[in-house]
């Protein structure tokens, strides 16, 4: 693996938010993916430095060309992409110098001992804080416990709003009129926040998500962002179990079933 060390860093699971002057890494993700922490190989390591990714999902290692990460075309050598699911990854260890540290990424299945460099990816010549913030969120991740988050359904979420104790936090992409439509929600109690923006607001702004019910896609997200604001700032929220998606499919399950 090339030597890495994170100039920039994008968070979400911490209260800290680093300026950030990284590739727009959207065009990389998969549909309902979310970026959760992205960082940069300095500029003294390479001119074309790769950008390190932490989805919901995935970590992703861009490998930029020259042409590529400068112009948007690669001319003489591919932008090459080194994935691996979460599900597959074990856990990572730091090891820290006196300025930078290394990481290693253990991946299931991989050659040699799990705490080998054959194990997994091995990324060196990262600033020991930003290695540090990289490896807690990806163990949070991974060590979700889903079952301690308060998950409700889409029946009993409208019940709660309909007594007008609750509104849906919308962490996705898509308009709120368009989550109206597919929970069948009046779009007045929808309010749509970006999760990177959740680390840009005050104490008391967070308190405002006290009893709301977050909703994602898949609810990956919205249990990442539930469990930094009860941890963090001792803010209590709800989840729509399976997310979007989740709910949707319980609807149509009872739509069928009143046939």
């Amino acid at each position: 693996m090339s030597n890495y060390s994170a100039g920039n860093i994008l968070i979400v699971s911490h209260a800290i938010i680093i300026s950030d002057a990284l590739q727009d890494v959207e065009r990389f993700l998969h549909k309902n993916e979310t970026a959760l922490m992205k960082l940069r190989q300095s500029y003294l390591s390479s001119i074309s430095p790769d950008t390190i990714v932490l989805t919901d999902k995935r970590v992703i290692i861009i490998h930029n060309s020259f042409w590529g990460l400068y112009t948007g075309h690669n001319i003489i050598s591919p932008t090459r992409i080194s994935t691996v699911m979460l599900d597959n990854i074990m856990g990572t260890t730091n090891s820290n110098g006196k300025i930078l540290a290394s990481i290693q990424i253990r991946i299931r299945g991989s050659g040699g001992e799990s705490e080998s460099l054959e194990g997994g990816w091995h990324i060196e010549g990262i600033k020991i804080e930003n290695a540090q913030k990289f490896s807690n969120l990806l163990e949070e991740y991974l060590e979700l416990d889903k079952e301690k988050t308060p998950e409700i359904d889409l029946a009993f979420a409208k019940s709660l709003i309909a007594e007008d104790k609750t509104s849906i936090i919308w962490l996705g992409v898509e308009p709120t009129d368009y989550v109206s439509y597919l929970l069948g929600i009046d779009v007045k109690k929808i309010t749509r926040v970006n999760p990177i923006d959740i680390t840009n607001m005050s104490p008391e702004g967070l308190k405002d998500f006290q009893g709301k019910v977050l909703s994602c896609y898949s609810g990956n997200v919205s249990a990442q962002i539930a469990k930094l604001l009860k941890d963090e700032y001792n803010v209590k929220t709800f989840i729509l179990k399976g997310g979007l998606m989740g709910a949707i499919k319980d609807k149509d399950n009872n739509i069928s079933s009143k046939k």
